[in-house]
């Protein structure tokens, strides 16, 4: 049986994937991995083409086509030690340790036992009790490495095409990545403890400086930046703005401000957005800049008073050609990205407002207007009298803050206060209250065939039922009683993943179960004794899943018909995460394209969200300062695909 902090983090490794069946059928066993789930509760894997790659227990790497004679043990690493899974060329590339000497080799494996071989031995150093990435980005037909902290490396793939680039002699290099086909990254190479602007073309020659922009990583490890066009902004030692092409030349400094305070860059069409503080007062303008130093001007003194001397983000959403803001926790504000086009939209005296998110062009949020400590559903067109209260909710925001909610077509749900499910269409006469659950549990809200899929507790048992709605209070009806057993105390989420005909969910951490939506259609596949399952992921025309059926401790890999023949599509993004564990700042980094401007969200161990954003870009880093020390779940979501990573923070 898994420990509670294992079930929790499993229920958040649910992943959602555009997939189809023609019928659910029984699942069988493809083979005995023995995966010991008191090492690890989550199974490392990457899926390339038709395989997927495992690593199990810590050491051993294995292949699976989905069938049980094309599942097998490539090798086993005596170190216990392999890391960061990524592709090159069709092929799995990774780090491991074959002599357990505490340093890993680069590795990589075309799914035979005879094609998984050494490339090179990079002698990268990892700590000996954890689980350490190495820091890479892709570019090209090449990738780069950032081993030891020092050592940039370059591999196509070979022996001869593995090389060391460059050796930065304080062991400090960070923040990879691409800009025109050529790598960028920040290194120091005089030991002074202040990082340069560097690019490499992949050749020893080719591996220059750039700038040096004199950024002190020991003060400020934290390094903002963001992609425009072709150009790189980046905030250097949190006061100064710079930019670059690539290029020397083209690497200027737009403007320092003395506050040492600038937060929140994004994108407004083709303009840098962000929050500075010119004078020194601790309150912050909204500033824009085109890239050039002339360019670099104040939109609007939007006083938006900083936790000075701390970082302080300023939550916005882009919608069109206008973004909105909520300055000082109380006001709303929107801009286009002009002095006359930047207004105050509405200043809600209790200083409450959250969840920000779009409905048909407009801006939906929650706000408290007559300060009784709940929050009002408002929307607003981007001007002052478009700017107006839909309903009154009476969310409880002292009892809880986060509003989860889904957009499914023309329509949002939300679960207010726990326990209510609520509609909008973003008018007053369209915004109902669906259903009104005494146990106050909803969870897991999810979209299928145009309809609201959930999971509630209609009989306050403490076990909730799986729920599904139209968007009507007729149409909002219990589809199974799935008896769910939810932490009474916790927001519990059901693992599950989307099918076109069925969606397929994990009950109790052991229970298998299929849905069409329909009562007759929703069916307890099997039901494995030992109470462990997790990790659904797809593969050619199978859903496969760890469980352990004959309670021993070890996870076999399970599967279960998918779709017809040749339908099964294939993912094309991986998610990578470094540091792990964590202490200034996440660096994320998406490979492919089906996760750009999807959602991200970071969950605790309870499941609740922490942070909520978009992916805007392949490379970004999440300060997680204000996060408390412990486990995490990002979940990245795109329109095709959804990616689920754990991390830690220390």
């Amino acid at each position: 049986m898994k420990s509670l902090q294992s079930k929790v983090v499993a229920a958040c490794l649910g992943i959602a994937s555009t997939l189809g069946f023609a019928q659910a059928q029984t699942p069988t066993q493809v083979k005995d991995l023995l995966a010991v789930t008191a090492n690890s509760y989550y199974v490392n894997y990457l899926r390339i083409g038709p395989k997927i790659f495992y690593e199990v227990n810590g050491g051993e790497l294995w292949v699976t086509d989905g069938t049980t004679a094309g599942t097998i043990q490539l090798k086993n690493f005596a170190s216990d030690e392999l890391s960061t899974f990524h592709e090159l060329g069709g092929k799995l590339m990774f780090f491991a340790d074959s002599d357990n000497n505490n340093t890993a080799e680069l590795w990589k494996s075309d799914g035979t036992v005879s094609g998984t071989t050494q490339v090179k031995n990079t002698l990268h150093t990892y700590s000996g009790a954890g689980y350490s990435e190495v820091p890479y980005s892709k570019v090209g037909t090449k990738v780069f490495y950032d081993i030891n902290y020092g050592e940039l490396w370059v591999s196509d793939g070979s022996t001869a095409g593995s090389l060391l680039l460059k050796n930065f002699s304080s062991d400090d290099m960070g923040i990879f990545h691409e800009l025109n086909g050529t790598l960028l990254f920040f290194g120091d190479n005089d030991t002074d403890g202040k990082y340069e602007l560097w690019k490499s073309d992949g050749t020893a020659a080719g591996t220059v400086s750039v700038k040096n922009m004199l950024h002190d990583y020991a003060m400020v490890p934290f390094m903002p930046y963001v992609k425009l066009g072709s150009k790189y902004f980046y905030e250097i030692n949190k006061g100064e703005l710079w930019v670059t092409d690539g290029n020397t030349a083209g690497s200027l400094l737009l403007k320092n401000w003395a506050s040492d305070e600038i937060s929140t860059f994004h994108i407004l069409g083709n303009t840098l957005m962000l929050f500075a503080d010119s004078d020194n007062n601790n309150s912050s303008e909204l500033w824009k800049s085109d890239g050039s130093v002339s360019g670099t001007v104040q939109v609007k003194n939007m006083l938006q008073v900083y936790d000075f001397p701390g970082y302080s983000e300023v939550p916005y959403a882009v919608i069109g050609s206008k973004v909105f803001y909520e300055i000082n926790a109380g006001e709303l504000w929107v801009s286009d990205g002009s002095t006359a086009g930047s207004l105050l939209l509405k200043n809600w005296a209790s200083d409450e407002i959250s969840t920000f998110h779009e409905l048909n062009g407009n801006l939906l949020l929650f706000a408290d207007s007559d300060n009784n400590d709940k929050s009002e559903l408002w929307k607003s067109d981007g001007s002052v009298a478009g700017t107006v209260q839909v309903k009154n909710m009476i969310h409880d925001y002292l009892a809880g803050p986060y509003i989860p909610y889904t957009k499914v077509g023309g329509k949002v749900f939300y679960a207010i206060n726990f326990g209510e499910l609520w509609v909008t269409d973003g008018t007053t006469a369209g915004s109902l209250l669906l259903k009104n659950w005494a146990s106050d549990q909803i969870s897991t809200f999810h979209v299928f065939n145009n309809q609201l899929m959930l999971f509630a507790d209609s009989d306050n048992n403490a076990t909730s039922e799986l729920w599904k709605s139209d968007g009507t209070v007729s149409g909002t009806v219990q589809v199974k009683n799935t008896l769910h057993t939810y932490g009474g105390t916790g927001y519990s989420v059901v693992p599950y993943l989307i099918g076109q005909n069925k969606v397929f969910y994990d009950i109790n951490f052991g229970e298998l179960w299929a849905s069409d939506a329909t009562t007759s259609g929703t069916t307890l596949l099997r039901n494995y004794t030992s109470d462990d399952m997790w990790q659904f992921h797809s593969v050619n025309d199978d859903i496969l899943f760890f469980a352990d059926d004959n309670n021993n401790g070890s996870l076999e890999l399970w599967t279960v018909t998918n779709v017809a023949a040749g339908t099964a599509p294939v993912a094309t993004s991986q998610l990578q995460l470094w540091p792990v564990p964590a202490e200034e700042a996440l660096h994320i980094h998406l490979d492919g394209e089906a996760l750009l401007h999807g959602r991200m969200q970071v969950m605790d161990m309870r499941g609740m969200l922490v942070y909520e954003g978009l992916a805007e870009q392949a490379d970004m880093v999440v300060d997680v300062r204000g996060f408390a020390a412990g486990v995490y779940v990002l979940r990245v979501t795109g329109e095709t695909e959804s990616m689920v990573k754990k991390f830690v923070v220390k």
